[in-house]
């Protein structure tokens, strides 16, 4: 595949996928297609992310019918100045890419805008959300530029990717049309295995580069699926951020890739990663609490001589972070590890009555656990959309 010409991957591709993908159409599942302009960075690029459908939606419709995903959208939009570009991340992720912000004047501004056009991006946080490399485009870390910036190591891409943003999705940077497969050109060409943050980066490549099975970053190293999972699975599952639950993800996303659409893994490293999936599913359903919750230790599997206490250490804040998060990592397994249906409306319980009670500060300043639950609360449950919702177009910027 890597040897074909942009011609004939620019024919093969819309048929591989099986969509209309020079079309530069939304399709019925509301996700982006191509403009049919391909980026110079993004010729072993698909046209689309893959698709990877989570199971049970609706499972709790007929007594879950909880206000707070409405709640979370209509508190944490509310004021502009409060805006950052980690928070309009989280709520692409939490809504999709068609989420808007309502200005004073009633107009409805795209939240892709504030991510992906610099101009914007200045207007909204006062900084610049991408700035151009050697290599593509790369978002400001956290340190660097304050609202603008992104929490964490390719978080962005991971979003644009989940989110099946085309691509070809326009950007502008210092005046000039870019495109997101420019984010992921920087990426790969910045990319070392070792590097602290590899979970969302891994869960973008499982969307957007099979069937590649490995790419080459800027010192001509050549990295597969294979050698990430090797280096997921070596990991101590409990120093990833957000408790680990992002890790799980990530391994989780690969396997489906791998399972689900074209082979991209050797057969062993398939083999010990089903294996650790099934573990740590076995271990988050034996560790769940009886109110429905989940703690810090969801993935070890013998108790912890502290966990009588760790009421005490454990904050609301974070026991809402680790639900919200492991009730949506669990809905992305396949049917062949089976959860039972309690598991899930145990822990939607729980977080619809967690939610329920929180404020509107702690709901603007716990945006990160909030957007999980909000995503889990309205995918299991009955969740109705504003009549007037806006839509994002392809080259809007």
């Amino acid at each position: 595949m890597g040897s074909m010409t942009r011609k004939t991957l620019v024919i093969l591709l819309p048929i591989l996928i099986g969509c209309d993908a020079l079309s530069g159409r939304r399709d019925s599942r509301g996700t982006f297609e191509t403009t049919g302009a391909t980026s110079q960075d993004s010729l072993q690029v698909l046209e689309r992310p893959l698709h990877l459908p989570v199971s049970r939606k609706g499972l709790c419709r007929e007594w879950l019918k909880s206000d707070f995903p409405n709640r979370f959208k209509s508190v944490a939009l509310k004021n502009r100045e409060e805006l950052s570009s980690s928070l309009c991340v989280h709520m692409v992720s939490a809504f999709g890419p068609e989420i808007f912000y309502r200005n004073s004047d009633g107009i409805d501004e795209p939240i892709l805008d504030f991510l992906l056009n610099q101009e914007r991006a200045i207007e909204v946080f006062g900084h610049p959300t991408l700035f151009e490399s050697a290599y593509g485009i790369r978002p400001y870390a956290r340190q660097e530029a304050q609202r603008g910036s992104q929490a964490h190591h390719d978080q962005l891409l991971c979003c644009l990717a989940q989110a099946r943003v085309s691509p070809d999705y326009l950007c502008k940077v210092n005046g000039r049309d870019r495109r997101v497969a420019d984010l992921l050109a920087d990426s790969e060409a910045d990319f070392y295995i070792s590097k602290k943050e590899l979970a969302f980066t891994a869960i973008a490549y499982a969307h957007l580069l099979p069937p590649r099975c490995s790419w080459k970053n800027k010192f001509d190293e050549e990295v597969s699926f294979s050698s990430v999972v090797e280096e997921l699975l070596s990991r101590d599952i409990g120093d990833s951020h957000c408790f680990g639950t992002h890790l799980f993800e990530a391994m989780i996303v690969i396997y489906r890739v791998d399972r689900e659409h074209c082979s991209i893994l050797e057969k062993a490293s398939q083999k010990r990663l089903e294996e650790r999936i099934g573990e740590l599913a076995a271990t988050a359903v034996l560790r769940q609490k009886t109110d429905g919750s989940w703690g810090s230790r969801w993935f070890q599997s013998e108790p912890h001589q502290d966990d009588n206490n760790e009421g005490l250490a454990f904050s609301h804040r974070s026991k809402l972070l680790v639900t919200g998060h492991l009730i949506q990592m669990l809905a992305k397994l396949p049917p062949s590890f089976e959860i039972e249906d309690y598991v899930f409306e145990r822990g939607l319980r729980w977080l619809d009555m967690a939610t329920s009670e929180l404020g509107e500060e702690e709901v603007t300043s716990e945006f990160c656990p909030c957007s999980h639950a909000a995503w889990c609360l309205s995918h299991f449950g009955t969740f109705q959309e504003p009549s007037d919702r806006a839509s994002v177009k392809e080259g809007s910027l």
